[in-house]
């Protein structure tokens, strides 16, 4: 069974990786929106407002896409990040409480013995105790070798010492005992934390890989959009150039309203693009990912018949 320690280690090593993971997804992220806002701008700057207005001079009308804000940049859980504390190992309040436990029990056995055998407290003037005093505690301790069967105060010191040592070393490592169990279990706890943490972060890591996949697709559809709109804008400016501005665009030649169709539907599928939101609740919103496939299959689409 792995110790607290190990617990410990093991739960901030993969806090830490599953943090570092978090990062890095966030970062590649952050420059796919980057590259998409830049694509964006330039065509809705160049191409496409352009496209609109040649539009309206052939007063040819089609349905404006609704702009919605596309983004939501945040994580699908608001979660706290999780600190670690460290676990007292107890060993000096146990050391302490084991120093306690001896002296009671020196404490102890000097009670019990001299109350059998008094001590005379005559001192002289030679002595920091008294002769009476050292004759009482070798009387005092030879009483405690009797508990053996031996009136020995070398036995009695021995007892004396060897017993205030034991139960001093038992309360340590009682103490020892139940602060590691207590540590285990906070070790436990703190890893099924960290276990639920980690997991509601590849949750979010996950939704924002499958977000800047996205956005990756879009990109160069985005580029691609751009050219054919450059283009369509060529031929309706040849229209206008030839046709002149006409009150209605049905009084232009087939052929003229035909570039007119093209140029409006492809103009609506690349405005459906990138003015649906691309996240929806912190995920990859699903109208998006449905743009983006009518998209692309309007681009084959106008680029197969250029070829036929």
């Amino acid at each position: 069974m792995r110790d607290t320690k190990e617990i410990m280690r093991d739960s901030e090593k993969w806090l830490v990786n599953v943090e570092i993971e978090s990062k890095h997804t966030q970062s590649l992220l952050e420059k796919s929106v980057v590259e998409f806002e830049k694509e964006k701008m330039n065509l809705t700057n160049g191409a496409l407002i352009h496209l609109d207005k040649l539009l309206k001079r052939v007063n040819y009308t089609y349905l404006v896409e609704e702009r919605a804000e596309p983004f939501e940049f945040s994580h699908r859980f608001p979660l706290e990040p999780i600190e670690f504390k460290h676990l007292n190992s107890g060993v000096l309040s146990a050391l302490l409480l084991g120093l306690m436990t001896a002296l009671l029990t020196l404490f102890g056995w000097f009670s019990l013995a001299t109350l059998q055998r008094p001590i005379e407290w005559g001192f002289d003037s030679t002595e920091m105790f008294g002769s009476n005093f050292n004759r009482s505690m070798e009387s005092a301790l030879s009483w405690v070798g009797t508990l053996l069967g031996v009136e020995s105060s070398f036995v009695g010191l021995v007892v004396v010492a060897l017993s205030a040592l034991l139960l001093g070393y038992l309360v340590y490592s009682v103490r020892i005992f139940f602060k590691k169990r207590a540590n285990l279990k906070k070790a436990i706890e703190k890893s099924e934390e960290v276990a639920s943490y980690v997991e509601q972060k590849n949750i979010s890591r996950m939704d924002l890989i499958a977000i800047s996949e996205h956005i990756d697709k879009v990109i160069p559809l985005v580029k691609s959009y751009d050219i054919l709109l450059k283009e369509q804008n060529s031929k309706l400016e040849r229209v206008l150039h030839l046709e002149g501005e006409l009150p209605r665009s049905n009084k232009y030649h087939s052929k003229s309203q035909q570039i007119m169709r093209e140029s409006a539907s492809l103009m609506k599928r690349i405005e459906e693009l990138i003015f649906t939101a691309i996240t929806k609740e912190h995920k990859l919103n699903e109208a998006s990912v449905h743009a983006l496939m009518r998209a692309e299959a309007s681009y084959e689409g106008h680029t197969s018949k250029l070829y036929n």
